[in-house]
């Protein structure tokens, strides 16, 4: 068993566990086979300080495990960078006239691999049924559920009934999967190619049991080595992969490597040093040091490194829970106020002193730039308005000695944005508190309703507006959805329904830019910027293209070994 660098690796372990276990590590390493340093030297290596703790796709939940899991697994479909919808374990697929039943052919040279590498059974029909039934089984409790709710029979799936052609998840034959809905539903597609869409062999997850996330076997460019929790992850290039680019076989990398250091500053001069080849993201601590104020790199940086960054669809707000009116505001004041706190949120500056350049301020409504289909149809509008706040907070009775108390509640790597807030809002008398907690907490909180103002994002789960506008349907209140405003209204909900039926595309965008202008109207948020993502490479990386879903595609990725 090879690592992706042993010196790496080593360097990481002596700081963190005892040295007798680190000597036992490395002499099994060694034991295996002597290091290749040709093999060693193709990796792809990434620092992600966010933590993982599963690779089992049904219950991924955050973008580093989503990073992780889709070097290992994949689905029927896949999005490309252009985000249109292509074929991946599904060679070809049809919809029939109903829209309500999905027929897929799946590719007769996709094999499952252990984690040596060893070539297991083809993958079938059978395993897709499998894999979907997984994550709807109210017994596996996956957090991605949702994606088939109300969407298919769940009678007939309880029934067992697998050999019933309207059966949800359908196998007919290995080569062909059958999705039966119960309504239309035009996202369906695209929400295919989600993670928790992703194909998993049914013996391994039998095996395994709750161990399956440490012990992943998918069909995937890598496959899977050895994980040491709160350390490091190793992928090795899956030499049956049945993906091609231009007759040569994917993926051109010989492994991944995923090193688990929570000190962001620590993995920021690991980068500097050459011990990764990419840095993700910019903090507080770094964006001056590596950025002028409009988005360049600074010297010397910009002949080491290139830079990489582009819209990506991911709204960042400051949420109210609209169940809860902070005194001495009324429901009608407290609708009126939202409105006013947007048009006081200058959001330029966010993007410019605590973003260097990246991003666009959020003046249109809460779905974010980036799709191209829904652009043109965007009605809703929030400018820069500090007098008229001013003159609403007046007239409203709010002044320098009579200021309205908020308490905004955030994670530790926003408060930067949180003190910039403080500081604008103070204009037009609200006095901010900043209440920072652990991400987890606050997002428990946030879902219980014991918040009144808080800050959050939404990163789309699949390519469309509906996506973003399910934030704000009544149904989704929480445990049910990710409505963490608590937003009610009956007309947004039956226009929400409705849009999903539309069959002619621009009558759909045109439809949900109503709603998102019905939500601009009556903000239960305040919208800040919709976020780019931002990424340093080394020089010798090639084929790394930016993704609008934010997406980590390492099997296109090739790498100089000079």
């Amino acid at each position: 068993m090879i690592f992706a660098s042993t010196k790496i690796l080593a360097k990481r372990l002596v700081s963190r566990i005892f040295p007798f276990l680190v000597l036992n590590i490395l002499g099994l390493i060694y034991a295996c086979s002597p290091v290749d340093k040709s093999e060693s030297v193709n990796f792809f290596r990434y620092n992600e300080d966010a933590g993982i703790s599963t690779l089992d796709p049904a219950f991924v939940r955050s973008q580093a495990e989503i990073w992780a899991t889709s070097q290992l697994f994949e689905g029927l479909v896949e999005l490309d960078e252009q985000l249109h919808v292509v074929p991946c374990i599904a060679d070809s697929w049809y919809v029939d006239k109903q829209q309500l039943s999905y027929t897929f052919i799946l590719n007769k040279n996709i094999f499952f691999v252990d984690n040596q590498g060893n070539k297991l059974r083809r993958i079938t029909a059978a395993d897709v049924a499998y894999s979907f039934s997984r994550v709807v089984s109210p017994v596996n409790a996956s957090p991605g559920a949702w994606i088939f709710n109300g969407k298919i029979d769940t009678h007939l799936l309880l029934s067992n009934d697998t050999s019933n052609p309207l059966y949800p998840f359908y196998a007919p034959h290995d080569d062909t999967f059958v999705l039966n809905l119960t309504q239309v539903f035009n996202p369906m597609l695209s929400m295919l190619a989600m993670p928790y869409c992703f194909v998993v062999m049914p013996e391994a997850v039998q095996k395994y049991k709750q161990e399956f996330r440490l012990n992943p076997i998918g069909t995937g460019p890598f496959h899977f080595v050895k994980w040491e929790e709160e350390v490091a992850l190793l992928f090795h290039k899956n030499k049956h992969y049945h993906q091609y680019k231009q007759k040569n076989q994917l993926p051109f990398l010989n492994g991944v490597y995923i090193e688990l250091n929570k000190n962001k500053q620590s993995a920021f001069m690991g980068f500097i040093a050459g011990d990764f080849d990419m840095l993700n993201g910019i903090t507080s601590q770094t964006k001056d040091e590596l950025f002028t104020y409009d988005g360049k790199l600074n010297v010397p940086y910009n002949q080491k490194f290139k830079l990489l960054s582009a819209p990506f669809l991911n709204a960042e707000f400051i949420g109210f829970n609209l169940d809860s009116i902070p005194p001495p505001l009324s429901s009608s004041s407290y609708k009126e106020f939202r409105y006013i706190l947007n048009l006081a949120t200058n959001k330029q500056e966010i993007i410019t002193f605590l973003k260097n350049g990246f991003g666009i301020p959020a003046t249109n409504g809460f779905v974010p730039m980036g799709l191209a289909n829904f652009d043109s149809f965007r009605t809703a509008s929030l400018p820069f308005n500090l007098s008229l706040a001013m003159d609403w907070m007046n007239k409203n009775g709010f002044s320098a000695k009579k200021p309205l108390h908020l308490t905004l509640h955030t994670t530790a790597d926003y408060v930067d944005i949180a003190v910039l807030l403080k500081n604008q809002w103070k204009k037009i008398w609200v006095a901010l508190d900043i209440e920072v907690h652990p991400g987890n907490y606050l997002r428990q909180i946030r879902n219980q309703g014991k918040l009144v103002m808080f800050r959050s994002s939404w990163i789309a789960d699949y390519p469309d507006p509906e996506n973003f506008l399910a934030c704000f349907y009544s149904p989704f209140h929480p445990p049910n959805g990710p409505n963490y405003t608590r937003f009610s209204n009956p007309f947004f909900d039956s226009v929400f329904v409705q849009a999903n039926l539309i069959d002619n595309p621009n009558q759909r965008m045109k439809s949900l830019a109503f709603l998102d202008s019905l939500v601009t109207a009556n903000p239960p948020l305040v919208f800040l910027f919709y976020d780019q993502s931002v990424r340093l490479l080394s020089k010798n990386i090639h084929g790394f293209d930016p993704h609008p879903m934010n997406f980590l595609k390492l099997k296109y990725v090739s790498k100089s070994l000079n």
